[in-house]
């Protein structure tokens, strides 16, 4: 079964990487299933989804918030029909240019780039609750995390991260500080470090939780010129996937050319499994993915959703490893029937 997924990355021009045995840890796979949206203001359309996240919600149905970027708003998706949208109002509670959200109970936080803050509003009934941070001390915040009563925010323009009070809104602390990043877009937390994505210097910083410089990801070349990330703009935690049962980073690369995703160990930056540069589409069509925003790991049903810049769209992944490698023959075939048809 390995080699015949490995034949099929082979021919979808991937490299092949060998899984994890018993011993090694879990086997780690990675597909493309579907795309979604249209571009558009209108209801359930989008313009520049840059960032979509599963919500729990009752069995048997599938609700995602999509970050609306192009439209000014979050919107709220229950079976692909739109059931909500959040900062479409006149006053405070309203978004100028949101890029990307966190969730923590009944709290949706968002970040407004252009305004310098994050804005927070009853997931449930939509209501705007408060901003957090202004000028002052959001320097274009473009990501975020909750953690406890904190609130990470990555400073786009300010070349750091932000810690704030969740609840006062006080600054608590700066990280990465000191020229060790340059064009910080996403962070994620892996035990007591954080994980951030530095687009303007292809690769990944990792700092503690006090904010203690630890170490580089992806510098290391894997080919004369050709760094392992390009642009890596989106990153999340897959629990349990990495060697020894640890937990495994999923990155996705912006590049307008060559969009990339990736799972690597966060201790090493090694790839855990092939890298998915392509999508075939169900008529068999084969083509780059581009222009890659955040990512999101909904867990247990083991995907992932990426916004694209270039369609409009949010590109779910699987991880899982059987499902992957019946989505990748599936393509295959149809990637084929496509070939004889032209």
């Amino acid at each position: 079964m390995a080699g015949r997924l490995c034949a099929i990355i082979l021919l979808l021009g991937g490299s092949c990487v060998a899984g994890f045995d018993a011993q090694e840890g879990p086997a780690v796979a990675l597909a493309y299933v579907r795309s979604f949206g249209e571009h558009g203001d209108s209801d359930g359309s989008h313009v520049r989804p840059t960032h979509t996240i599963a919500l729990p919600e009752e069995a048997g149905t599938e609700t995602l918030l999509v970050v609306d970027n192009g439209n000014g708003r979050v919107i709220k998706l229950r079976d692909g029909k739109q059931v909500a949208t959040f900062g479409t109002g006149d006053g405070e509670d309203s978004l100028q240019t949101p890029t990307a959200i966190a969730v923590d109970g009944n709290i949706l936080a968002v970040t407004d780039t252009k305004a310098h803050r994050v804005v927070v509003y009853n997931l449930k009934t939509g209501d705007f609750i408060r901003a957090v941070g202004n000028a002052e001390v959001l320097s274009h915040p473009i990501s975020l995390r909750i953690h406890g009563n904190e609130l990470w925010v990555v400073e786009y323009k300010g070349h750091r991260l932000a810690v704030l009070d969740f609840t006062t809104g006080e600054l608590i602390r700066r990280v990465g500080e000191g020229g060790h990043l340059t064009e910080p877009r996403d962070l994620a937390f892996v035990g007591d470090e954080i994980v951030v994505t530095d687009t303007g210097s292809d690769r990944l910083v990792v700092f503690s939780h006090s904010g203690e410089f630890r170490r580089i990801l992806g510098e290391a070349q894997t080919g004369v010129g050709k760094k392992q990330f390009k642009q890596p703009y989106g990153v999340d935690v897959i629990p349990g996937l990495a060697p020894g049962g640890g937990d495994a980073l999923i990155v996705s690369d912006y590049a307008a050319q060559s969009g990339t995703v990736h799972i690597v160990d966060p201790a090493t930056g090694a790839e855990l499994t092939d890298q998915l540069k392509f999508i075939i589409e169900p008529d068999g069509t084969k083509r780059v993915i581009g222009g890659l925003n955040y990512i999101h790991v909904d867990m247990p049903a083991m995907r992932a959703f990426v916004g694209c810049m270039q369609t409009h769209q949010v590109h779910e992944l699987t991880f899982d490893p059987a499902k992957a490698e019946r989505v990748k023959a599936e393509q295959l075939e149809a990637w084929a029937r496509k070939k004889e048809e032209l």
